[in-house]
């Protein structure tokens, strides 16, 4: 389940550090979000488990960049992000997981959430870090990997789970 707490609260520079940790928060909501849209949607069985596929895939992204996290040196994490990327991520401003989903009363609706989700700076941030901090062959082999699929399961969402008819008659249940 999720809580309500404002994900970048007190994290204002712009350093390397502070934007990781907002990389990490925003992953934490990410996966939060698809955990609840699996529940929503748990009487769509096939619908459900590509949320918490998607919901792995997030999990991982965050384990990842905790793992950057913990290999940078103080030097690098105090290291300013460039003004153009800054000022983009400052103004993300992603809601908890809990009010990001409480307009979703369709399965369109967490589609269409979903692909603005995934196509906020949230990824932009994953991609950024995983590019610079790790190592060649984690970067060939599992990140830039984690990326198109993630994004590549989301675009054949149409073609696997309904057309948007199907999916505008698919309800939302809550618990």
């Amino acid at each position: 389940m999720t809580d309500d707490h404002e994900p970048f609260a007190g994290r204002p520079d712009d350093s390397v550090g502070s934007f990781l940790l907002r990389a990490i928060d925003a992953e934490k909501v990410a996966k939060e979000v698809y955990d609840l849209l699996a529940e929503m949607f748990a009487h769509e069985p096939d619908v459900s488990g590509f949320w918490k596929d998607l919901a792995r895939d997030e999990a991982a992204h965050h384990e990842a960049l905790e793992m950057i996290l913990v290999r940078l040196t103080a030097e690098q994490l105090a290291q300013t992000i460039g003004s153009d990327r800054a000022a983009r991520w400052r103004a993300l401003r992603l809601q908890p997981a809990g009010q990001l989903v409480r307009s979703v009363q369709t399965l369109q609706h967490a589609y269409e959430l979903a692909h603005e989700l995934e196509h906020s700076e949230v990824n932009a941030m994953f991609a950024f870090f995983t590019s610079r901090f790790v190592t060649p062959v984690e970067r060939g082999s599992f990140y830039r990997a984690q990326i198109e699929l993630h994004l590549q399961k989301l675009e054949q969402f149409s073609d696997t789970h309904g057309d948007m008819e199907w999916r505008r008659s698919v309800l939302a249940r809550r618990a």
